[in-house]
């Protein structure tokens, strides 16, 4: 018999990880363009849509950490990532960067495919802050602590989640 070698391409784990996300498999979306990272780690695309699905998995944290990779390290012109930022940081109840990550894509992009959405997207985040102005604490500080010390738990980092966690009930005692 002869053997032949199969190597696939991260444009094979792609296109098998863009079919996984049309039949809404996710979870098996994600394992295919992290396989297509690995292999290109450099392919703006494979991670774009990477961290539009770990949106939609609602992993908000990952997500962004994917975004703002590919703004720093991939192709800073890829606009497009401060929309996705932006709806992620709204999502996480983070206003004043979903405010940053808003305003950075129109200055860019004022007439760009998702300037409508961003427009409609600082509405809400104005509206978001009127409220917030009725509200004694800062939730975005809030919010990222309660997101760290949640990872520091999901890391077996107990130690530091304890330590995390007691300064939240001391600068929040009245949070539930």
């Amino acid at each position: 018999g002869q053997i032949i070698s199969f190597n696939p391409t991260s444009e094979y784990y792609y296109t098998k990880g863009l079919n996984a996300y049309h039949e809404q498999k996710l979870n098996k979306a994600v394992r295919y363009l992290e396989r297509a990272m690995q292999i290109d780690p450099l392919d703006e695309m494979v991670a774009c849509q990477l961290g539009i699905i770990y949106s939609e998995l609602e992993d908000y944290q990952r997500s962004n950490e994917i975004f703002l990779k590919i703004l720093k390290e991939i192709d800073s012109e890829m606009y497009e990532c401060n929309y996705f930022l932006a709806n992620n940081f709204a999502h996480l109840g983070m206003f004043k960067e979903a405010s940053k990550y808003a305003q950075m894509y129109l200055e860019k992009e004022s007439n760009g495919e998702f300037a409508e959405d961003i427009m409609d997207l600082l509405d809400v985040v104005e509206f978001e802050k009127e409220v917030d102005l009725e509200n004694p604490y800062d939730e975005e500080d809030l919010i990222i602590k309660n997101e760290q010390s949640r990872k520091f738990l999901e890391c077996g980092e107990f130690a530091q989640a304890i330590e995390l966690l007691s300064k939240i009930i001391e600068e929040y005692p009245k949070y539930w």
